[in-house]
């Protein structure tokens, strides 16, 4: 068990992704370093479910189950990048453009109130890019499925999970933000249209450019 997550504050946390991450955020190449941290805040988070869950709490969200998949998911540039890369080297990456493009035209625009479009990498009841989603996501658990349903009520959550994951999250962001590297938040779905159908998005976002349009009203 990872006595770090299990034993340090969320100020400690926040203040450890900080100074780790500030270390490692420098150009030439600054997603190829930035995607690595956006790795490492990942598998913190996940470690972070194993930890509570071994304090005998049990989360609602199972395999399967999907209603907050129609809600806004908001990433940086980074996690972006990441799961842009995994994509150009699928197969179906034609069908994914395809799929993306009628997703943007739908979700252009919606404030975070207004936006229930169903996610393109729902297949089958299931993410198809699990693996590789982001942390707005990945540190979303229910307490109460029943709540979410409705999609109207706030979802109940752990409050463990929620503040320590956000205080990983925070370092990061401060500490791209201390770099020099913009840690706006891009909705998903159009964002990831435009880095599989634009050139030179990394290096864009590397010289400064913001290249994908802010979410409004920013959820995380």
């Amino acid at each position: 068990m990872n006595s770090t997550l299990r034993d340090r504050t969320p100020q400690e946390l926040a203040e450890r992704t900080y100074k780790y991450a500030k270390t490692r955020l420098h150009r030439p190449g600054l997603a190829d370093r930035a995607i690595p941290l956006v790795v490492n805040a990942s598998s913190q988070i996940d470690e972070l479910r194993d930890v509570v869950e071994s304090r005998g709490i049990e989360f609602a969200c199972k395999p399967g189950c999907t209603y907050c998949c129609t809600l806004r998911v908001d990433a940086t540039s980074p996690e972006i990048f990441r799961i842009a890369r995994h994509l150009r080297v699928k197969d179906d990456v034609e069908d994914i453009k395809t799929k993306l493009a009628e997703y943007s035209e739908k979700a252009r625009g919606l404030k975070l109130q207004d936006h229930y479009e169903t996610c393109a990498f729902l297949k089958d009841g299931l993410c198809s890019i699990y693996d590789y989603r982001p942390a707005s996501c990945r540190k979303y658990f229910s307490m109460d499925v029943e709540i979410c349903k409705t999609l109207d009520d706030p979802v109940p959550e752990n409050a463990e999970m929620r503040y320590k994951s956000d205080a990983i999250l925070q370092g990061l962001s401060a500490a791209m933000y201390d770099s020099g590297v913009t840690g706006q938040l891009h909705e998903l779905g159009q964002s990831l249209y435009i880095a599989l159908t634009q050139d030179d998005v990394e290096g864009r976002w590397e010289r400064g450019e913001v290249v994908f349009p802010e979410a409004p009203e920013s959820a995380r």
